[in-house]
């Protein structure tokens, strides 16, 4: 698959990060990206192979995972 780095259908913001990160253009998924974890340790984001979100703002901050568990959880009740 060949790709303008100009193109903006291929890439997309990750909510779980905070960072825009490319985009399978067939999928509409995000390829698997990594995301800096305690003491500079780069962890597999778990938002890889996920659609992109909307970028709230330029100050977007990540969502922990903790949350996003907790938040699961919330909607099953």
């Amino acid at each position: 698959m060949d790709v303008l780095f100009s193109d903006p259908d291929a890439w997309g913001y990750c909510p779980y990060c905070a960072f825009v990160v490319a985009v399978d253009l067939e999928s509409r998924q995000m390829l698997g990206h990594d995301r800096m974890g305690d003491c500079f340790i780069t962890r597999r984001c778990y938002g890889s192979l996920m659609e992109p979100g909307v970028q709230p703002a330029p100050e977007a901050e990540p969502i922990p995972y903790e949350d996003v568990i907790a938040n699961a959880i919330r909607s099953d009740d």
